[in-house]
C-alpha cells in the first residue's frame, strides 16, 4: 500500500470521525449499550447537509459496521441528528505559512512580546487548544518572569526591574 493511500477498509468511508461519548461519560449510555457521536460530511463532502435524518444514519451506521468489521451488530437506537453547516474551522493551503508571517512580522515590528493565540493557531479540537493555552501561558511567563513587559515599541530597551529589599 503506497503512502497516503487508504486502506480497502476505508474505502467509500464517508465518517470523519466517531467519538465514544459513554466511554468519556459512563453514565451517558443504558448498560450494556454504547454512545457514539458521528461525524460525517464536512468540507469535504457538504452535500451532507442536504440529507434527510434517516439517509445521514443510515451513512454512519453502514461506516462504522464496516470501519469496525461488525456487519452483523444490532441495530442502532438512535437518539438524535444535529446539523452543524459550520462546526469546525478549516484551515486552508497556506494556513502555517501565513502564522508564521503574522509571528514575523510581530517580531521584526518591536512587538516579541506579544503572542498570538486561539484555535487558528494551534488546532481546532479542544485538546489541542488547551495544549496551545498551556504552550503560550509558559511563553508569557518566560517573557514575564525577565523582568520584561510583554510588548514594547522598536528601538526601545527593556525597562529595568527594580526589587525591594526588606
Amino acid at each position: 500500500m503506497e503512502f497516503g493511500q487508504l486502506h480497502p477498509r476505508f474505502q467509500g468511508v464517508e465518517t470523519l470521525g466517531t467519538r465514544y461519548s459513554s466511554s468519556i461519560f459512563p453514565n451517558w449510555a443504558p448498560p450494556g449499550q454504547l454512545l457514539l457521536l458521528n461525524f460525517i460530511g464536512g468540507a469535504t463532502n457538504p452535500g451532507m447537509l442536504t440529507k434527510m435524518d434517516s439517509e445521514l444514519i443510515q451513512v454512519a451506521d453502514r461506516d462504522l459496521r464496516k470501519i469496525l468489521i461488525n456487519p452483523n451488530a444490532n441495530n442502532p437506537t438512535v437518539l438524535g441528528v444535529k446539523l452543524w453547516p459550520k462546526a469546525i474551522p478549516q484551515f486552508l493551503i497556506g494556513h502555517v505559512k501565513l502564522l508564521n508571517v503574522a509571528k514575523a512580522a510581530l517580531k521584526d515590528t518591536g512587538f516579541a512580546g506579544m503572542f498570538l493565540g486561539e484555535n487558528y493557531m494551534s488546532g481546532v479540537a479542544l485538546g489541542a487548544c488547551v495544549e496551545g493555552a498551556y504552550e503560550l501561558a509558559t511563553k508569557v511567563n518566560d517573557v514575564a518572569s525577565n523582568g520584561s513587559t510583554l510588548c514594547r515599541q522598536r528601538g526601545t530597551r527593556w525597562p529595568e526591574r527594580r526589587r525591594s529589599v526588606s
